[in-house]
C-alpha cells in the first residue's frame, strides 16, 4: 500500500470514539441486510453519507485466476459434478475509494447471453448486470471483522450470500468484504 495515498481511518483513539465507529459498522451491516443487491445498498448508503451523487458505485476487476469454488459454494448452489461455474472478483468503488471486495461464483447458464457478455467485458457490478432476473438474496453469514480497542482494520465487515432466481433456483454465491471507507460521513 502506498502510504502517501493512504486515507485516514474514520475512527477516534478514545473509547467513546471507537464505540461510535463500531456502531457505524453495525448500522452498515443492518443496512446491507435490507437489500437484495449489495450494489444498490452501497449506492443508497453513500448518497446518505455525502458521497458525490453524480458518481455511482462501479466495479474494478481484480486480476485473479479463476478460483475453484469452495465446498460451501458447491453445497449452497447445489452444483453437480462437472457443472460449469464462473468466477469474477471485483472491487466496488466510488470516488476512487474501495468500498468492498467481492468474489462471485455463478452459474453462467442461469444468465442471458447479454448478461454474460457484460460480466466478461465491462466493469459493471454483478448486481446491476443480473438485476433483470429479479433475484432475491439470502445472507448465510454476516461477520464484523473489527473489535475495539484494536485499531480499525481496512476490512470491517464480511457477508456470504446466495442469490436466487424467482423460481428459488440458486444461481450465485458471493463473498463481499466491506472496507472502513464506508464509515466516512461527508455530510458534516
Amino acid at each position: 500500500m502506498n502510504l502517501a495515498k493512504a486515507k485516514p481511518r474514520p475512527t477516534s483513539t478514545t473509547v467513546a470514539g471507537k464505540g461510535v465507529s463500531l456502531l457505524r459498522v453495525e448500522k452498515l451491516d443492518q443496512h446491507l441486510l435490507r437489500y437484495e443487491s449489495a450494489t444498490q445498498a452501497l449506492d443508497v448508503w453513500c448518497d446518505l453519507r455525502g458521497f458525490q451523487r453524480r458518481e455511482k458505485t462501479h466495479a474494478k476487476r481484480v486480476d485473479s485466476k479463476s478460483a475453484s469454488p469452495p465446498k460451501t459454494v458447491h453445497a449452497a448452489l447445489g452444483l453437480s459434478d462437472g457443472e460449469e461455474i464462473e468466477y469474477r472478483q471485483v472491487q466496488l468503488m466510488r470516488e476512487g475509494l474501495v468500498l468492498s471486495e467481492a468474489e462471485n461464483w455463478y452459474r453462467p447458464n442461469a444468465l442471458t447471453i447479454k448478461m454474460k457478455e457484460r460480466l466478461a467485458q465491462t466493469n459493471a457490478p454483478f448486481g446491476r448486470v443480473v438485476q433483470a432476473l429479479q433475484f432475491t438474496r439470502r445472507t448465510l453469514q454476516s461477520q464484523i471483522l473489527w473489535c475495539p480497542p484494536e485499531p480499525m482494520p481496512h476490512f470491517v465487515l464480511r457477508h456470504h450470500a446466495v442469490l436466487y432466481k424467482p423460481d428459488s433456483t440458486p444461481f450465485a454465491f458471493v463473498i463481499e468484504t466491506y472496507t472502513h471507507h464506508l464509515l466516512l460521513d461527508r455530510t458534516r
